[in-house]
């Protein structure tokens, strides 16, 4: 149709494809959406197409892109930041939870030791209350043996099993310790002699009249709780009275007569050489006896009066005044005198002068005594003695040392000497203790050995 000239031109047709595939990129690439443009690329300039607000909105979702990129960023995240937050909060509400646990419990605590305190308190007056009335109720008691032992050096003098004392001590205070009653039977063996007897060491009746405040002071605590009560010095108890509670007291019935100083310690509990005096046994001395007695006592002085049977089974009269500077010292004067009726003239005068301290663990313990003895038929006899004895108690084991001595008439000079050991086996129950008597008179000579038991 063309005419047989006519031949198309390749290279043209091809030229016009490649223009046309390049247009169309060209083309697509303009029209691609910001979302998909990378901020790196182009310049302002070349995104002219862009008003200021949409660059506004561009930026905005740039910076959330940004902190959605932070966020995802666990090592700097606001997140991990708000999560130690919250950590620390829930430490601090737990020390505060805890603070007030505390104060609960110290308040708790506080509660429980008031109502302790009070139930402790409550506790003593309920045991005071019981303890009072039982007393009212029920006599005090305590047992008492003494067992001897005899080993005398010559046949004259045999040996033997002695029971030198075993009692019940039963007492009994009512109308708060005004009135005191005291018994105590007895059971005495003489293993030597073969002899026995029964009775009543003590009985009697106690008036406090005119009661004191006194603050007993005492030996050191433990010789105290272990060995020997004190029994002189400053607002002790002396034994058969209670001159740290009256100034005035009032005692009917058998007891002690306290006549100068052994006299107190005439019992086998309150003896550390379990053996009399000398002097007491030479000058025929009676230290227990029924009797009326007033005594008294006061922070500097001690007294004592009474009237008796004495020796000759009729009458006796006797005083006897001590002074107590400080504790654990007395010393004063004693007089008694024995007789039948006023007209009579046989009758026994007996005066005393007697010293004891203490110091330390030591005690001292003297005494001179003069003997006036008249006979009804006119005869006078004098005679004069002494004793000095020292102690010491050193816990369980304790010692003492006594001599003797007495002028009987113008006519000769007895003396004896006595150490003594002992051993408490048991602290104030149980004692073992021995001795030697060593007499002027060779012959006479005595070992002993004591059990004693108290309880």
């Amino acid at each position: 149709m063309y005419g047989p000239s006519y031949r198309p031109n390749v290279g043209w047709i091809f030229t016009i494809l490649v223009f046309l595939f390049c247009f169309g990129s060209a083309f697509a690439q303009d029209n691609d959406t910001p979302e998909s443009v990378d901020d790196s690329v182009g310049t302002p300039a070349e995104n002219d197409d862009y008003d200021d607000d949409d660059d506004d909105d561009d930026y905005d979702k740039d910076d959330k892109n940004d902190d959605s990129e932070y966020d995802s960023d666990d090592s700097y995240s606001s997140g991990g930041y708000y999560r130690a937050d919250a950590s620390v909060k829930v430490l601090e509400k737990q020390v505060k939870d805890l603070e007030k646990k505390l104060e609960e419990q110290e308040k708790d605590n506080k509660i429980a030791s008031a109502r302790a305190k009070a139930l402790a308190a409550k506790m003593e007056v309920l045991k005071q209350e019981t303890e009072k009335s039982v007393k009212e109720s029920l006599f005090d008691w305590s047992l008492f043996l003494a067992v001897d032992v005899m080993m005398a050096q010559t046949e004259a003098d045999p040996s033997g099993l002695s029971v030198k004392k075993a009692s019940i001590l039963l007492e009994k205070e009512v109308l708060d310790g005004k009135l005191q009653f005291v018994l105590e039977p007895e059971y005495v063996y003489d293993g030597i002699q073969n002899d026995h007897h029964a009775g009543f060491g003590t009985a009697l009746v106690d008036i406090s009249l005119l009661e004191r405040n006194a603050t007993a002071t005492q030996k050191p605590a433990s010789t105290y709780e272990i060995g020997f009560d004190p029994l002189y010095g400053r607002n002790h108890d002396h034994h058969g009275s209670r001159y740290a509670k009256s100034y005035l007291g009032l005692q009917f019935g058998m007891q002690n007569i306290p006549f100068g100083v052994f006299a107190r310690y005439d019992d086998p509990s309150l003896m550390m050489i379990p053996s009399g005096d000398l002097v007491s046994e030479m000058s025929d001395q009676s230290f227990w006896d029924v009797a009326l007695r007033l005594y008294g006592g006061h922070d500097w002085f001690v007294w004592d009066s009474w009237m008796a049977r004495g020796r000759l089974d009729r009458w006796s009269a006797g005083a006897r005044f001590g002074v107590t500077p400080m504790d654990r010292m007395e010393f004063g004067l004693s007089y008694k005198c024995d007789f039948r009726n006023f007209s009579d003239e046989e009758r026994f005068q007996d005066a005393a002068a007697y010293f004891m301290a203490g110091v330390w663990r030591i005690d001292f313990l003297a005494q001179f005594l003069y003997q006036e003895e008249a006979r009804d038929n006119g005869d006078r006899l004098y005679n004069t003695g002494g004793n000095l004895e020292v102690r010491l108690d050193a816990d369980r084991l304790y010692g003492a040392a006594r001599f003797d001595g007495m002028y009987m008439g113008a006519d000769k000079f007895y003396w004896r000497f006595t150490p003594s050991i002992g051993f408490w086996a048991y602290p104030k129950i149980f004692t073992i203790r021995a001795m030697y008597q060593i007499n002027s008179e060779v012959d006479d000579n005595l070992a002993l050995i004591q059990l004693m038991a108290q309880y």
